[in-house]
């Protein structure tokens, strides 16, 4: 089922995760879009990082580092949850590679083909 919204001038529109959308623009536009990963939809946005992953999307038509960006996030609710730290922290100017690191392992072991069961 399709919907169609208009969105004026000043509006913002946000949609859960895992919503499929297009976007038309008639006219020329300038448009901010973005995407928010939250402790209230992991799931959904698991799956859509793995499924993009097993499709082989274009890194550059993927949410920036997202298998990253998911990790730590996921590593910041198991610590507000338990208290431990599964990711040691990194010095800012070493924070980059670190993260190259943990994706490319992350990667290797195959873990970002894995698609989470209910």
């Amino acid at each position: 089922r399709c919907t169609r919204v208009i969105i004026k001038a000043g509006q913002t529109l946000m949609l859960p995760a895992g919503w499929m959308h297009s976007v038309f623009t008639p006219v020329d536009s300038l448009v901010f879009g973005g995407n928010f990963i939250h402790a209230r939809s992991l799931r959904m946005q698991m799956r859509i990082i793995q499924h993009e992953n097993n499709l082989d999307i274009n890194k550059h038509e993927k949410y920036p580092q997202s298998d990253e960006t998911m990790l730590h996030s996921l590593n910041r609710i198991l610590h507000a949850v338990t208290g431990r730290q599964h990711i040691r922290p990194t010095p800012r100017n070493r924070q980059e590679e670190g993260l190259q690191y943990v994706g490319e392992q992350y990667i290797k072991s195959g873990n970002h083909r894995n698609i989470m069961s209910d």
